[in-house]
């Protein structure tokens, strides 16, 4: 059965059993498609009034292969919605398998000012298959599309995660929906926990991909997201992205071209960009990681297991990625039972206090490994700082920074130079390597990376340009340069040099 909503606007529902739309069924044998419909200031009350612009529920498990059970495409807008529960927007609740039928797609459409206890914007519950192409330009302040300025009293003002969802947030064109001209917006939501998104429990996974987070803010951890109690969060840029275009404004038309940044996004608590907990696992592939605050600690990361069960604890492997200009007390702040691994990344021209922090107590332990990456810090603060009471481990192998070695506190240290790495312009916030830079072909490919550069450049390309002089430290016939961006004498001549 297929049922089309096209051309309506569909308001004005309230009570406990209000709400704009209703969609249960069984996936494969129906298909509700929005196309250009408002769904406004509708709201749901009492305990477990749950989605007030729509709500969707299974009713037994897949059969067939119709298609998506529920589309909003057609530049569709939700908006003003507020739910006494989950869901300000759309509440997606999964009791059964959808096997390999979409469940929800989301096209060009904004999400915008709704309320909810969790999931301002969306909140799924148990359901595989959700698939969000929410993006377009920005007209004189209102976004075409996205998740803006949602807000939850509890966890997730845009998204919320549970129960073992897998949602996908991406800059991309499928079947018509999407515009593949700009990023997915996750931008100035808010919440007490993960003011852009929440990820709790086991087998709960959010992939971010392609998508500009900023503005976001939490009154008590994650000013972005917060990811706990087995959630799983991956952000990156595409496979096939390279040099992220800039952001253009023309005639009040704001365009945000596809690139993985989390830039500006705030706490009142720990963790600006991403705070995690217990069982949790964060990779940050390919990312800008700029500009965001935390009163409390980490701005870039708080990682800590505070539960009083036994490990595991959280889980971070971040590569190919920048994290710069974040403001607050130690960049990165890594608790009992986390392990933290940085690949082929740039830290520099971060705030106040150590740039990491590592602690362990109560018989656990905590561990930092950071490989083929650049370290540069405000020289009258430590680089890394130890404050637990247990053995922690602290690894490093291929890394430039600014201290002494016998001033940071490694377990074991392999091929560490105490140089400046000779950034582009750092003042400007251009983190490439200039000509001459100590960690161009640094080191070998035994930390081979998973990934190209944050420029989607190939790794370990020999520099062909002026003949360089290795620093104490570096491997002999090293191919592979240290940090986010690999450098070829091509590249600078092209970005440098050849008119545009």
């Amino acid at each position: 059965r297929t049922v089309n909503l096209e051309n309506l606007v569909i308001r004005g529902a309230s009570g406990t059993n209000g709400g704009g739309v209703r969609v249960s069924g069984r996936p494969g044998k129906l298909q509700v498609n929005l196309r250009n419909v408002e769904v406004r200031n509708n709201t749901r009350t009492g305990t477990g009034g749950n989605g007030a612009g729509m709500r969707i529920r299974t009713s037994a498990d897949s059969s067939g292969s119709f298609g998506p059970m529920v589309t909003v495409d057609n530049a569709s807008q939700m908006f003003n919605n507020v739910a006494g529960g989950d869901g300000g927007a759309i509440h997606a609740s999964c009791t059964h398998s959808v096997g390999n039928n979409t469940l929800l797609r989301m096209g060009t459409t904004l999400v915008l000012q709704n309320q909810a206890i969790n999931g301002g914007g969306l909140s799924v519950s148990g359901c595989k298959n959700v698939f969000l192409y929410n993006g377009g330009e920005v007209f004189l302040f209102i976004p075409t599309g996205g998740f803006v300025s949602n807000s939850a009293t509890s966890n997730g003002g845009g998204l919320h995660l549970s129960n073992g969802a897998e949602v996908t947030l991406r800059a991309t064109a499928v079947l018509g929906f999407g515009d593949p001209a700009s990023a997915a917006l996750l931008v100035s939501n808010s919440a007490s926990g993960g003011g852009a998104a929440t990820v709790t429990g086991n087998g709960s996974r959010l992939v971010v991909e392609d998508a500009y987070v900023f503005g976001n803010s939490s009154t008590g951890s994650g000013g972005a997201f917060r990811i706990i109690s087995g959630g799983d969060l991956m952000v990156r840029r595409s496979a096939s992205g390279k040099t992220c275009a800039p952001v253009t404004a023309i005639s009040g038309v704001t365009r945000y071209p596809p690139c993985s940044v989390v830039r500006d996004n705030s706490t009142n608590g720990n963790g600006g960009a991403f705070s995690m907990g217990s069982s949790s696992r964060l990779d940050v592939i390919r990312t800008f990681v700029t500009g965001n605050t935390a009163d409390n600690f980490g701005p870039a990361l708080y990682a800590a297991n505070l539960s009083i069960a036994s490990p595991p604890g959280p889980q971070v492997r971040i590569e190919g990625s920048l994290i710069a200009d974040n403001i607050g007390n130690i960049t990165v702040d890594i608790g009992s039972d986390s392990d933290v691994e940085i690949w082929h990344s740039t830290l520099a021209g971060n705030g106040n206090g150590a740039l990491f922090e590592i602690s362990a107590f109560a018989d656990r332990t905590a561990r930092l490994a950071i490989y083929t990456s650049i370290l540069k810090h405000n020289p009258a603060v430590a680089l890394i700082r130890n404050v637990g009471s247990q053995p922690v481990t602290v690894t490093g192998d291929c890394v430039i920074a600014n201290r002494p070695r016998a001033d940071v506190p490694f377990t074991t240290a392999l091929h560490y130079s105490n140089t400046d790495p000779a950034f582009v312009n750092e003042s400007a916030g251009d983190y490439r390597l200039a000509t001459g830079s100590p960690a161009i072909d640094y080191c070998d490919g035994f930390h081979a990376p998973l990934y190209p550069d944050i420029n989607g450049n190939p790794r370990g390309v020999a520099w062909t340009g002026p003949a360089l002089t290795p620093p104490p430290g570096a491997v002999a016939g090293g191919l592979f340069d240290l940090g986010a961006y690999e450098t070829t004498w091509e590249g600078i001549f092209a970005d440098r040099f050849r008119a545009p």
